[in-house]
C-alpha cells in the first residue's frame, strides 16, 4: 500500500487509517516542519520521502521504522540528525542533500552496510566521519557544494565505489588510500584547493572521467597514463608547468579526451 500526497501545501504530518500496512510514503513539497514521534507506527514502510519542506528536526523514533530502504530528506532545514537513523539496517538510499548539516554522527554511517546511495551535497560538512569506510556496499557519494578540507583514510575501503562527486569544497590534497577505489568510474574534484594529486591515482584503473578544473594544481603525476579506461580528463583553470601539458600530450594521444 502507498499514499502519494506531494504538493498538497500539508503544514501537519496527516492522519493515516493503518499505518502499519503502508510501504510507500510520499510527502514530498509540502509545508511539513516537524514529525510526529508515533512515526515509528509506520513499521512496514520501505519507502519515505519528505524533500522539499520544512523540517529543521526528526524524531529519535524515526530509527524504529527498520525496513526503510529509501528515505529522502533533501532540500529541508535540517541542522542536526538523530543518531538512531544509524539503526535502518536496510536503507539503500540516504539523500541528505541541501540541508544545514555542519557534521555527521560518527555512529551513523557503522550499520549501514546496505547502503548504495549517500547525497550529503550542499550542506556545510567540513569533513566525513571515518566511519563512511564501513558503508561496503556504497556504490554512490555526493557530497558536493560543502566546506570539506580532507577526507579520512577510511574512504579508501569503499570497494564497490563507482561515483564520487566532491565538487566545490575546500580540499588540498587527497589520501594516498584514494587508490584503493578499483570500483571508480567517475571522479569530480572541481573547484577544489587541490596542491598535487596522491601517486596511487594511477591505481585506478577502471577510472572513466576525472574532473580537476579550477585547482591549484602545477603538475600531475605520471601514473596518470596508466589509466587504460580513461575517457575524458578536464584539467582547466589549473597552473600546470611544462612537464604536465607533455603527460596530456601523451594522455591525449592515447585517446583520452581533454579540457584544458
Amino acid at each position: 500500500m502507498k499514499i502519494i500526497l506531494s504538493g498538497k501545501n500539508l503544514t501537519r504530518f496527516p492522519d493515516i487509517d493503518r499505518p502499519e500496512s503502508l510501504e510507500r510514503l510520499i510527502l514530498s513539497n509540502n509545508e511539513l516542519n516537524s514529525l510526529p514521534e508515533t512515526i515509528n507506527n509506520f513499521l512496514n514502510l520501505k519507502t519515505l520521502k519528505l524533500d522539499v519542506n520544512r523540517l529543521t528536526t526528526l524524531p529519535e523514533s524515526l530509527g524504529r521504522l527498520t525496513r526503510l530502504e529509501i528515505l529522502v530528506l533533501s532540500y529541508n532545514y535540517l541542522s542536526s540528525l538523530p543518531k538512531t537513523l544509524g539503526t535502518l539496517k536496510n536503507l539503500r538510499i540516504l539523500d541528505l542533500e541541501h540541508n544545514h548539516l555542519d557534521s555527521l554522527p560518527e555512529t551513523l554511517l557503522e550499520n549501514l552496510s546496505h547502503l548504495r546511495e549517500l547525497n550529503l551535497s550542499d550542506n556545510n560538512l567540513e569533513c566525513l566521519p571515518k566511519s563512511i569506510g564501513r558503508l561496503s556496499n556504497l556504490m554512490k557519494l555526493s557530497v558536493r557544494d560543502n566546506q570539506l578540507r580532507s577526507l579520512p583514510i577510511s574512504i579508501g575501503t569503499l570497494e564497490n565505489l563507482w561515483f564520487l562527486d566532491l565538487y566545490h569544497n575546500d580540499l588540498t590534497t587527497l589520501p594516498d588510500s584514494l587508490g584503493n577505489l578499483k570500483s571508480l568510474r567517475v571522479l569530480y574534484l572541481k573547484s577544489n584547493s587541490l596542491f598535487s594529486l596522491p601517486n596511487t591515482i594511477g591505481n585506478l584503473k577502471n577510472l572513466q572521467e576525472i574532473v580537476l578544473r579550477d585547482n591549484n594544481l602545477k603538475s600531475l603525476p605520471n601514473t596518470l597514463t596508466n589509466l587504460t579506461n580513461l575517457q575524458y580528463l578536464d584539467v582547466g583553470l589549473n597552473k600546470l608547468d611544462k612537464v604536465s601539458k607533455k603527460l596530456i600530450e601523451k594522455l591525449w594521444n592515447q585517446g583520452v579526451r581533454i579540457n584544458l
